[in-house]
């Protein structure tokens, strides 16, 4: 049954105009280090990560923190973060990062954070390409980085790979920008954020994965912490965005109002997040226990009403009603939009969300772990797209609990060299089939020595070519031989040996 956000207000579910707003409006910029941001990039998600506890960065160009697709320039979330809350001495303190941050880069080694920009930044490689590997294990890997057996080479978990550490366990610095200062006591955690992604044909394209790792730096037991992810879905004017909940999944999304979409056109894709393994506790995984949604605007103003949205209510304390049933609930529009079927909430047309865990308890210096995944999908229609969604989602699910076993191979992109041997000029042509793409191409000896950097480019869908010369960078002719020419885009790439005749 769908209800209106209008209909939905008169079962008291509003928010009280006098709820301090802490949303877009209210965020205080401030220039970042070098490294605070970084892209993971593999595929059509593209997700920019910050050092300070974001999955899907508000901070820093280009904007939105989730491009899709890759190079379109439009966005889905405007931002995601980690949210942690739990009592102490009688009081809840929390860590909240969504458009600002309470936690700064870095880790937290005796419960005492020092920020340094050379290792407390944003580390990411590429499979297939060593650049990044010598700052990964110089750096990252002492603060817990994952790396191969033996240490000696970064553990690319996906075609990309993300890594970074931040915690609650410092005063907030002027570098990070933050919404109206601390709202509690720090809780001690120190945060280790890793994510991957694959440039892979089918589901996977629609795919980011992510872990968090918590460990508690503090003196204290944190017998009740409660963990939360929060997005901000971007429904753009004349195409809002609906937040709704799927229990059986453990999945939170966010899907198109109407199907003619003016960014996206005739088909607005849906998006979500999928919680795959929560935290252990008392011997199995934690579930998602509660979606909170709340107008823009309208965002927590203080520890205590944040701590409600991660207990499944309104920030004010107000309980959900399933209009389908009249019952309370903690879970955010649970029905199917697709079939109309039980509560489906049509509203707030831009609401802030947070996917809620099972509270789990973690000793001093004790861990903890749970991972999820960002998926998206488009159809024929906003329906169409919540069922590729969907689709997506149970996908990306299989290949994580199948460890990644099965991945489809990699595409190899087509190039073709002409003439060959050739006397002189080569014409080198490709064509692209998804785009804009990022691609570079390059001409190396057959000591694996680069000697010509030919295109560094973002190229749109179509035929390309271009002709090289046989001549190197500085404009030389090289001598006869075979060289390769290497293109690549993202972890895509193709070779095609040259033969030069003098």
């Amino acid at each position: 049954m769908r209800v209106s956000w209008a209909a939905a207000a008169l079962i008291a579910l509003a928010v009280p105009s006098s709820v301090t707003a802490s949303g877009a409006g209210a965020r205080a910029w401030a220039p970042l280090p070098p490294g605070s941001t970084a892209l993971l990039d593999a595929n059509h998600v593209v997700l920019r990560i910050s050092n300070a506890g974001h999955w899907a960065s508000p901070w820093d160009d280009p904007w939105p923190a989730l491009e899709y697709p890759r190079g379109s320039g439009s966005g889905l979330f405007d931002a995601g973060g980690l949210w942690a809350a739990a009592k102490l001495d009688g009081a809840w303190r929390v860590a909240i990062a969504d458009f600002g941050s309470e936690f700064v880069p870095g880790d937290a080694p005796g419960g005492v954070s020092s920020i340094d920009e050379v290792r407390h930044r944003v580390f990411r490689i590429v499979r297939g390409d060593t650049t990044g590997h010598a700052a990964w294990l110089a750096h990252a890997a002492p603060m817990g980085a994952p790396v191969r057996s033996g240490g000696s080479t970064p553990a690319d978990l996906g075609d990309v790979t993300v890594w970074t550490v931040a915690t609650d366990a410092a005063p907030v610095v002027s570098a990070i920008p933050v919404l109206g200062g601390r709202l509690s006591a720090p809780l001690g955690l120190e945060v280790r954020l890793t994510g991957w992604a694959f440039d892979r044909p089918g589901a996977l394209r629609d795919v980011a994965y992510f872990r968090w790792r918590l460990t508690n730096r503090g003196a204290v037991a944190l017998d009740s912490l409660r963990l939360g992810l929060f997005l901000d879905p971007l429904g753009l004017a004349g195409s809002p965005c609906w937040v709704a909940s799927d229990t059986s999944r453990d999945l939170v999304y966010a899907w198109r109002q109407r199907d003619l979409d003016p960014v996206y056109g005739a088909a607005g894709p849906a998006a979500g997040v999928r919680l795959l393994r929560g935290p252990v506790r008392a011997g199995r995984a934690a579930r998602m226990s509660a979606v909170s949604v709340w107008p823009n605007g309208s965002d927590p103003a203080d520890a205590g009403q944040y701590v409600n949205a991660l207990r499944g209510l309104r920030p004010d304390g107000v309980a959900f009603v399933d209009s389908s049933t009249g019952a309370p609930t903690t879970f955010w529009s649970p029905g199917d939009p697709v079939t109309g079927l039980e509560w489906v909430a049509e509203g707030p047309p831009h609401g802030h969300t947070v996917l809620a865990i099972e509270p789990v308890a973690l000793e001093p210096g004790e861990s903890t772990e749970f991972t999820f995944a960002v998926v998206a999908g488009q159809g024929g229609d906003r329906f169409d797209s919540i069922r590729r969604m969907r689709a997506n989602a149970d996908e990306a699910r299989a290949q994580w609990a199948a460890d990644f076993a099965q991945l489809p191979p990699r595409e190899v992109l087509p190039l073709r060299a002409g003439p060959n041997p050739a006397a002189g000029e080569v014409r080198l042509s490709w064509s692209v089939t998804e785009g804009p793409r990022p691609m570079r191409a390059d001409v190396y000896d057959l000591s694996g020595r680069r000697v010509r950097t030919l295109l560094r480019a973002t190229l749109p869908v179509g035929d390309h070519a271009l002709v090289w010369d046989g001549r190197d960078d500085a404009g030389l002719a090289l001598p006869q031989g075979v060289y390769v020419v290497r293109l690549r885009s993202g972890v895509r790439e193709a070779k095609a040996r040259v033969t030069l005749l003098r």
